[in-house]
Order: structure tokens, then sequence, then C-alpha cells
């Protein structure tokens, strides 16, 4: 019998430390440097104020914002358009600082960083599912994190809805692609997926884009278009065609979109190819960003009529290169997001806008990535890997230095609009908004000039002539103010600050009738806002309609529970119909709110007077003369005399 051979066990080498710890180090890590470059980028932009661009309509005058209660958010997903748009999250956002900040606007922009931080990071992860290669992931999230041309959506507190539709815009592609990887839980990433969807166009009607995306990730990830990659994107569809009406229909209704013979075709479609160009040049290279592109004067520059053909070859050889996934997915979702905003269907009166590009800079940004990564990973090219490093470094530099040095010129609105006409000269309402501003800061000389200027451009400017309007009636020129709302009115018959303020201009030389008329017709067409009830509220008040004032204070506090003006007016008319305990709860309410009107305490200590409360109409009265008002000394004297002795 053959003798057992003894087998010595092999040695067995030491386990390698998991790859999966090392690899998930790895790279929160390199988001850690992404966020906190980004952070430092942005961090010019904490101190910024409001803009007389819009932040005045979406947060400053804004009643929607100005509460929390359950009404008032029902009113937010009620209220069809503001300024044009439907996007109720984005308005609850602000709703949401306007609670914990009121009108300090740093806390805005706080809020707008953390969720292009977030949206950062979404970045950062969604390239992570695509690639696997935490490099890749690095270098696109770090240029959507500090690109200049995105300033203007973080650094611009009424473009809150453009990060906030991004962030959730983001989150559903990781969800999704969490879905098509999973081999569990299936349903519940597609429900994610398809709630983020809804939450995003629910910020801004741009992100109806997404299953078009979602097809593009299908494509990128090779997945089978077979039936059922089709049925799922079905709900998709429908929402967004849902949303893109509901989006059209709000534009149409306020305006914003401008008839087609403003811009015919064949102009609309000079200007969509320059835009898509330079949209994507700028992405490139941010020099000379503006905050307003205006539409180019006739006869148009030679390359307008070029940029068509030479953005139509890049889309051919896009698809020419249909068998590369990086190309396809990279341009489509370039094209995908940017297509609906190059003025094809005009809205407003700019040719670009900067903020357009924060969602479709991705698909561009992609393709760069992954190609330097490609190129420096190709032993081929090992002798240029270090210099392109450097230049990376180099270019990584200018891009963050220059999102740095734009925020401050979002600071405020003399900056911003200083910096538009440096760069166009001819833009109405650059002039016309600087001309606000130093309206609102007293320079009237300095805000005539710039509204003069705005309506030599532009000669029948509504909004210039409602400004200019004012200054005449603060110069007591009563006739010019009226004759300015006149022409604002007739460029424009829905103009309705131009009917407030000849409403008011008519108030000054006792047409009160007149007033009524104009201030009921603004109350008609934007009744939200609860400075119009305030001001037919004082005329009411002056006409001695009582009833009709009282009302009118009324929705004005219900618009606006947080001016203390409002009770005040309130309270002195209840006081004429001699209800002075309803009047010194509302009295009561100003001062809670911290009311600059010296007058209140006169005004109460009369109510507590005539309710037989003398030792408190006496208290008051003393705080209104310690704070400089006159007081009658026989008014004192008798409140005195009421007193017990000793009091």
């Amino acid at each position: 019998m053959a003798q057992k051979k003894h087998i010595l066990p092999k040695k067995v080498a030491a386990k390698p430390a998991p790859v999966e710890a090392n690899f998930f180090t790895n790279i929160y890590v390199l988001l850690g440097i992404v966020l906190l470059i980004t952070l430092v980028c942005f961090s010019s932009a904490i101190r910024n104020d409001f803009t007389n661009w819009d932040d005045v309509d979406y947060v400053t005058q804004n009643s929607l914002v100005k509460s929390l209660s359950w009404e008032n958010i029902k009113a937010i997903f009620t209220t069809k358009s503001v300024m044009g748009n439907y996007h109720p999250l984005a308005m609850l956002s602000l709703a949401i600082d306007y609670h914990f900040n009121t009108l300090m606007p740093h806390g805005y922009h706080v809020t707008s960083i953390i969720i292009h931080l977030l949206t950062v990071a979404l970045v950062f992860f969604f390239v992570q599912l695509l690639t696997k290669q935490p490099m890749i992931s690095f270098m696109v999230a770090l240029l959507f994190g500090i690109h200049p041309m995105h300033v203007e959506s973080v650094a611009w507190v009424a473009e809150r809805k453009d990060v906030l539709y991004v962030f959730f815009y983001m989150a559903a592609l990781v969800t999704y692609m969490y879905y098509i990887k999973a081999n569990t839980r299936k349903t519940l990433y597609f429900v994610l997926t398809f709630l983020l969807f809804a939450f995003s166009v629910l910020s801004k009607a741009q992100a109806v884009t997404l299953p078009v995306v979602l097809l593009l990730i299908d494509y990128y990830c090779n997945r089978k278009f077979d039936k059922n990659t089709w049925l799922e994107k079905i709900p998709f569809f429908v929402l967004a065609i849902c949303m893109g009406w509901v989006a059209v229909s709000a534009q149409k209704e306020t305006g914003a979109i401008k008839d087609v013979p403003n811009n015919p075709l064949f102009e609309r479609i000079l200007f969509a190819g320059y835009s898509f160009l330079d949209y994507g040049w700028k992405l490139i290279w941010p020099g000379s960003l503006s905050a307003y592109y205006p539409y180019p004067d006739k006869p148009f520059p030679i390359i307008f009529y070029v940029a068509p053909f030479v953005a139509l070859g890049l889309v051919v050889l896009a698809v020419k290169y249909y068998k590369n996934r990086m190309i396809v997915f990279g341009s489509g979702f370039y094209i995908a997001n940017i297509f609906l905003l190059l003025q094809l269907l005009p809205v407003g009166g700019a040719m670009m806008a900067e903020r357009y590009s924060y969602l479709c800079s991705f698909g561009l940004f992609f393709m760069a990535g992954k190609g330097v990564f490609d190129f420096i990973e190709n032993k081929k090219f090992a002798t240029y890997k270090y210099p392109v490093i450097v230049l990376l470094l180099c270019y990584g530099i200018y891009l963050g230095h220059g999102t740095y040095e734009r925020n401050k010129v979002w600071n405020n609105s003399k900056l911003l609009w200083l910096n538009v006409i440096e760069q166009y000269k001819n833009v109405p309402i650059a002039y016309n908004n600087l001309g606000s501003y130093y309206q609102k800061h007293e320079q009237l000389d300095s805000a005539l000039m710039n509204f003069n200027e705005a309506l030599r451009l532009k000669a029948q400017f509504p909004e210039a002539l409602t400004n200019r309007s004012d200054i005449w009636r603060v110069r007591g020129n009563y006739a010019q103010a009226i004759a300015d709302c006149d022409s604002a009115i007739a460029a424009d018959k829905n103009c309705t600050e131009a009917y407030m303020n000849r409403g008011i201009a008519y108030c000054f030389i006792n047409k009160f009738d007149e007033a009524l008329h104009d201030f009921t017709f603004v109350v008609s067409r934007k009744g939200g806002q609860a400075s119009l009830y305030t001001n037919r509220g004082n005329l009411y008040d002056m006409k001695g309609k009582t009833d009709s004032a009282i009302s009118d204070y009324t929705m004005a506090i219900k618009l606006d529970p947080e001016n203390p003006d409002d009770y005040l007016s309130l309270a002195k008319t209840l006081f004429k119909i001699k209800k002075y305990d309803e009047a010194i709860q509302n009295m009561n309410k100003a001062e809670e709110l911290h009311s600059t009107a010296n007058n209140l305490y006169i005004f109460r200590s009369q109510c507590y007077r005539e309710m037989g409360n003398y030792a408190a109409a006496l208290k008051d009265a003393m705080t209104a003369r310690n704070l400089g008002l006159q007081i009658n000394e026989d008014y004192l004297s008798d409140l005195k005399k009421h007193l017990p002795e000793g009091k």
C-alpha cells in the first residue's frame, strides 16, 4: 500500500485592506475639497444686498412670502403666477427664509449658497455613479461649483428657483442611477425619482427636460431600449407636458412671452444659433459677463448669420459620433437643457441669461472632465500629463477668482447696473434700474438723469416713465407726474405702477374720485400686494369712508402682518369712530412690531383718555414728548388732575 504524502498547507498571504474602505475615504476627501473651494469662492456673496431686479416682487414687497400660515401656504400653491412663473416650492423656500430672516438679505444668500453646495455634492455622486472614477467626479463637480457663469443663479435672491430646481433635478438623476443599477427596492428608487422630478418642476418649469435626460442616461449605461424602458418614462413625460403648459400659460398671462411679430422667425433662429455657441464659449472662457444681454441692433454682425450653421454642424458632429457614449450623453444633456431657452419662443427682453447655463453646463463639464481624465491616463500622452495638470490648476484658479469677484458685482443694484452699462451702452432697463437705485437713496438728480437716458433709448418705456413721475411728484410738479403716468399707460394698458403713481398724484391735487378709480384698478389686477390696500385705505380715510378704509387696512394686515404702519393706520380710523379698545389693540401691535411713528403714543394716549384710563394716557403722552413731539401743557395738566394725589 502506497504511503500517503503529507501535504503541507500553502502559506496564505495576508488579506489586503478592503478596497471599498479606501475607495470611499478617497471620494469623500475629494468631495470635501470641492465643497470647501466652492464655499470660499462664493463667500463673497454672503454680505450682498437685495437688488432692484425682481427681488422686490419676489421678496421685499411680496405678501406671499411673509407668512408660513397654512392659509398662506395654500395661497403659494394656488397662485397661478408670480412674475410670470408658477414655482410654488421656490416661493415656499423664500417664505421660510423670510420667517427666519425677515428682510435681512444675508440669510437668503446663505440659503442659496447651501443649496448650491448640496447640488455640487449631488453632481459629484451622479458622476461617480456614471463613471466610477473619483477624479472625474472631482473635476466635474469643481467646474460646476466654481464657474463664474453660475454666480447669477446663486448670488441673485430672485433666482432661488434656479438653485432649487437643479438641486431636485440632480437628486432625481442620482436616484434614477440607483434605480437602474439596483436589484432590490427598484420601486422605491423609481418613486423617489418621480417625486424629486415633481419637486423640481414645482421649483422651476425648466425641469421639464428631465425625461429626455433619463433616456440619455439609459443610453450611456447601455440599457436595452425595450418596451419597459419606454413605458417607465410615460409618467415623467405626462408631468413634463402638463407643467410645460402651465408655464407657458403663466408667461402669456403676464405678457412675458412676446408676440411673434416682434421677432420674425428668421431673426429668432439667428439669435438662437448665436446664443447656443456663446453659452458654450462662455462656459469655456467666462469673460465679459453681464446681468443683461440685449438683442443686437440692425444690421446684425456677420457672426449672427454664421452661428446657426456652426451650431448645426456641431450637433451633426455629435450625432456622427453616436457610438461614443460620452459625447452623446454630454452634448445631449447640454442641448436638451439649453434648447428651450434659446428664445425661439421669446420670453422677456434679453437675448441670453447666464442663469440659463446653470443646469446645461453639466453636459459640457462632464465631457471636459472625462476627456481630460482619459487623456491624462493614456500612456501615449504620458509626457504631457504634468503640464496638463498645471494648466488645469491655473484654469481652476482663474475660474475661482472670477467667481469670487463676480459675486461682488451682485452686491447691490448700483454695482450691478453700472457693470451692465460698462459693457452695453444701449440698454434702457439698465439706466432705469440704476435710476431707481439713486431714487431710493434720495439722489434725485442722478436718478432723473438715468431715467431720461432710458427714455432717450426707448421713448415709450413704461417703467422709466412711471419712475420719473415719482420725481416730478416729490418736487411738486403734479401735472408732469400725471402726464408721465398717462404716457406709461398709453404704452402699456396694464402698467399697474403707473395707475398707482397717477392715483397718488391725483390725491395731491384733490382729485379723489380719479385717484380712487386708479387705485381700484390696481387692486383688481394685483390684489395680492398689501401696499395697494394701504394706499386705497388712506384715500377712503381721507374721504371719510371709514368702513371702506377699515376693510382695506384689514386686508393689508392680512397680506402683510409684519407692517406696523398698517396697524397704526387702522387704529387711527377706529379712533375716529370711537372704537377705542380695538384702536389700542392695533396700536399695541404696531408698537410690538417696532413702529417708528412717534405719534403712535399720542394717539394711544388720547384713546386711553377717552376710556378714562388717565394714568396710561399720561404715561404715553410723556413718552411722546420724550421722543420729541410737542405736547400741549394743558393736555398734560388735564390728565394729571384726574389722577389721585401722589400719582
